[in-house]
């Protein structure tokens, strides 16, 4: 069974509605730099980034996985955004600084 991959006009509207705009601003620019990638799914966009899932929009909202947030090791004077990329790269690299083998 393969994906559906669509989104709807309400979400697309959603992205840019007030409260979302500025992570939304954020994703696009490291999109268009090539460290993010989007990924669209029936009505949801996900955006990976260093091997993992960084931020999800469904239903008119960004969410993250709070499994992340424990891989706080020597983060500070971040801003939330800054703070869930490195997180990312905690979590997908091993103590040699390699990237983990991931599958997805």
């Amino acid at each position: 069974m393969s994906f559906i991959r669509c989104l709807d006009e309400k979400q697309i509207a959603a992205l840019y509605n007030n409260k979302n705009i500025e992570l939304f601003n954020l994703l696009k620019n490291d999109i268009l730099s090539g460290v993010v990638f989007p990924a669209v799914r029936k009505n949801q966009l996900y955006f990976y980034y260093k091997g993992g899932c960084l931020f999800k929009f469904s239903n008119g909202a960004f969410t993250r996985d709070e499994a992340y947030k424990k891989y706080n090791f020597g983060i500070v004077a971040l801003s939330d955004y800054e703070a869930a990329k490195k997180q990312n790269e905690i979590k997908f690299t091993n103590t040699k600084d390699v990237i983990k083998n991931v599958s997805f």
